[in-house]
């Protein structure tokens, strides 16, 4: 098992008996090294699932993903119950979702499935933090054709990724040997050309498609029941001790002649209950880290106050490839997540992609009364660095 199971089998059993909430600690800012084995080694290409453990004071069975990871009741046109698969050994036993909130989701299991109060179950969940992507195929029509074949119908469904030409959130651009992934209506890769129309060209698209399906789902990732108030949380930014002015969640900033700058962010609980928040980095290069503040989700009472990072600097360099590009300025995100019950964004942690036409080591943009239970709500804010018009660039 990883670190991280060994934490969320710790907590689930803790959870439901006593008022704690286990921790692990790792010298990893990334947060990636808690998906490691126990006691060392790695763990490869294991799918993401959920634990599902019996809650004695509940006297229910509960799975440790709730919406905040996009768990639902329901899926499809028809809103039929969210079947999961849960894994007993060899044998592979039928739930269903019956209630969610932010971090947990209460579970049935069909008649006689034979499961033990005393145990833990991993669940398989469909389409698991991802989000529909729609992607468009353009340029040279044998290379589009040989992608279409790469990818199998079940790799596109465990995906999420959809062939379309109407409305696509990115595309597939077939160009002079090469593959790359643009925005619609732009030729501006971005992330690391794959060369060749090759299968294993075709294969590392998939990889670089999944990456940017996980990221584009924290980004969009919201609330439409919420009955918190957007300003719940007040957010304040000050840049070099100057306050900085956020216009519609957009913060603009400018840097040094070096490319950088840095900044510091204060977050203050103006609702009269105590609320538990998270933040999520999301880099230009599909990165994400869960760790801008303290063990990734803090409890924040009313009217108190904490500071990202511990109230530390949070140092930002644009991206080498941005001026190499021609571009004028770096787009990344924070996703703030807000909830009445703790949760865990652990899952959030993903290595970036590669920059496009990488010229040496490109550095990251951070260099580090609802009646349906406990609510929960997002703000996504947008920053813009700004490269200074004395940098040159091609």
């Amino acid at each position: 098992i990883s670190y991280h199971d060994l934490k969320t089998r710790v907590r689930n059993y803790v959870e439901s008996q006593y008022e704690q909430t286990p921790q692990i600690y790792s010298s990893d800012e990334s947060g990636l090294m808690i998906f490691e084995q126990f006691l060392g080694g790695t763990i490869k290409d294991k799918p993401i699932t959920g634990q599902v453990f019996y809650n004695y004071q509940a006297m229910r069975w509960e799975m440790n993903m709730g919406a905040i990871y996009g768990v639902a009741e329901t899926w499809g046109e028809e809103e039929s119950p969210q079947q999961i698969t849960v894994l007993n050994g060899g044998e592979q036993l039928t739930a269903f979702i019956t209630e969610v909130t932010p971090a947990k989701s209460v579970i049935t299991f069909k008649p006689y499935s034979g499961v033990n109060k005393n145990e833990q179950y991993q669940a398989l969940v469909p389409n698991l933090l991802t989000r529909q992507l729609r992607i468009q195929l353009k340029g040279d029509t044998e290379a589009t054709e040989l992608l279409k074949q790469s990818i199998t119908p079940k790799e596109m469904e465990e995906a999420a990724i959809h062939w379309t030409d109407r409305a696509p959130d990115y595309c597939i651009l077939a160009k002079a040997n090469q593959y790359q992934i643009t925005l619609p209506n732009s030729e501006e890769p971005l992330a690391r050309q794959e060369d060749g129309y090759t299968e294993a060209s075709c294969r590392n698209l998939l990889s670089q498609l999944k990456t940017i399906g996980k990221w584009t789902f924290v980004k969009y990732l919201q609330n439409e029941k919420t009955q918190l108030g957007k300003a719940i949380i007040a957010t304040e930014i000050t840049q070099k001790g100057a306050p900085v002015e956020i216009e519609n969640d957009v913060i603009t900033l400018d840097v040094d002649s070096d490319l950088r700058t840095s900044l510091k962010i204060r977050l203050t609980n103006q609702s009269p209950k105590t609320l538990h928040v998270g933040m999520v980095y999301l880099s230009s290069l599909f990165e994400l880290s869960p760790n801008l503040l303290l063990n990734q989700v803090i409890e924040l009472p009313s009217g108190e106050s904490a500071w990202a990072r511990g109230g530390n600097p949070i140092k930002l360099k644009i991206e080498d490839y941005i001026p190499q590009m021609g571009w004028k300025e770096e787009v990344f995100y924070v996703q703030m997540i807000v909830s009445e019950e703790p949760f865990d964004i652990s899952l959030y942690a993903q290595k970036g992609l590669d920059a496009p036409l990488k010229r040496g080591g490109a550095k990251r943009g951070i260099e580090e009364d609802w009646d349906g239970g406990p609510d929960w709500c997002t703000q996504l804010l947008e920053f813009r660095l700004k490269v200074p018009s004395r940098v040159k660039t091609v």
